[in-house]
C-alpha cells in the first residue's frame, strides 16, 4: 500500500461527508446585535442630538454592524467525526486502509526511503 493510495482513500472519505453536515457545521451570527439595536433606538429617539445621529448613521453606513462571526457547531462536528471514523473503520476492514500498526510500520519504511533517496 502506497502513500498515494492511503491519501486517495482518505480524500474519498472526506468527500463522502454529507453536504447537510458540511453546511451545518459553520454557524453565522451577527457580530454586534446589541450595538446595532442601540444605534437603531438612538436614531429613532427624538431627544437624541442630530449631530450625534449623523455620526451614528455614518458608522452604521460603514458596514461595521453588518459583519458576522463564524463559529463551529460542536454537535455537528461530533457527527462528522463519528461519520469519518466509521468510514475509516470500514475502509480498514475492506483493506483499503492499513490498520494503525501497519500504518506505523509503513510510515517508518517511507521515512527511510525518503532519507535514502
Amino acid at each position: 500500500m502506497t502513500e498515494e493510495q492511503i491519501f486517495n482513500t482518505l480524500k474519498e472519505i472526506n468527500q463522502s461527508i454529507p453536504k447537510y453536515l458540511k453546511d451545518a457545521v459553520v454557524i453565522k451570527k451577527p457580530r454586534t446585535p446589541v450595538m446595532n439595536m442601540l444605534v437603531q433606538k438612538a436614531l429613532e429617539d427624538e431627544n437624541f442630538p442630530e449631530e450625534k445621529k449623523a455620526q451614528l448613521r455614518e458608522l452604521q453606513g460603514s458596514g461595521y454592524f453588518d459583519k458576522e462571526e463564524f463559529s463551529e457547531d460542536p454537535n455537528v462536528a461530533k457527527k462528522i467525526n463519528a461519520f469519518t471514523n466509521r468510514k475509516i473503520k470500514e475502509a480498514i476492514k475492506e483493506g483499503r486502509l492499513p490498520s494503525k500498526k501497519q500504518l506505523i510500520k509503513l510510515q517508518s519504511i517511507w521515512k527511510e526511503q525518503k532519507q535514502n533517496s
